[in-house]
C-alpha cells in the first residue's frame, strides 16, 4: 500500500501546474505560424533506448498542440499556416522550433523542445517546453513533442 501511495505522490510531483487567465484573452485571438525551417527539426536522442518511431509532422503536431492548449484554457488560440498583421484582436506569434531533445535514463524519459516566439512588436520569448515521463510507459515522437509544444505553449502564455 505504501508503495502505491509513494508512486502517486511521485506522479503528481511531476505535472506542471500554469495558473493562465483566460480572462486576460478576451476578445483576443492569438495566432501561431510555423517559421519556415523548424518543420525540418528532427529528434535528437540520448542515452539508451529501444526502437525507433516514424519522426513527426510537425506542422500536424503544432496544429494538434495549439487546439488542445486553446480547448483546455479556452484561449482563442489557432495555427495559420502563414503569417498576418496584427490586428486590436489578432496577436500574431511566429513559433521557431530551435531543435528537440529525447533523453533516455534508467527510469525516466525527458523531451525538451527549445522554442523561440516572436511576436509582431519584435519581442522574442524563448521557452523550452518538456515533457518527461517513466520509462516503462512507451512514447512516440510525435507524441512527446505534442506534449511538450503543450508546456511550452502553458509557458509561453503564462508571460504575456
Amino acid at each position: 500500500m505504501n508503495f502505491i501511495f509513494l508512486i502517486l505522490i511521485l506522479s503528481c510531483s511531476l505535472h506542471k501546474k500554469y495558473y493562465l487567465k483566460s480572462n486576460d484573452f478576451i476578445g483576443e485571438k492569438i495566432l501561431f505560424s510555423l517559421q519556415e525551417g523548424s518543420s525540418y527539426q528532427k529528434a535528437e536522442k540520448f542515452g539508451e533506448h529501444f526502437g525507433n518511431s516514424k519522426e513527426p509532422n510537425i506542422y500536424e503536431v503544432l496544429r494538434g498542440s495549439i487546439e488542445e492548449v486553446s480547448n483546455e484554457t479556452k484561449i482563442n488560440m489557432v495555427y495559420s499556416e502563414s503569417f498576418v498583421f496584427p490586428t486590436d484582436s489578432i496577436t500574431p506569434v511566429i513559433v521557431n522550433i530551435k531543435n528537440i531533445d529525447w533523453i533516455f535514463n534508467e527510469t525516466k524519459t525527458t523531451m525538451n523542445v527549445n522554442i523561440e516566439y516572436k511576436l509582431s512588436d519584435d519581442r522574442i520569448i524563448n521557452i523550452v517546453g518538456v515533457h518527461k515521463y517513466k520509462v516503462f510507459v512507451a512514447g512516440t515522437k510525435s507524441g512527446n513533442l505534442r506534449k511538450s509544444l503543450k508546456d511550452g505553449h502553458k509557458q509561453f502564455l503564462s508571460t504575456l
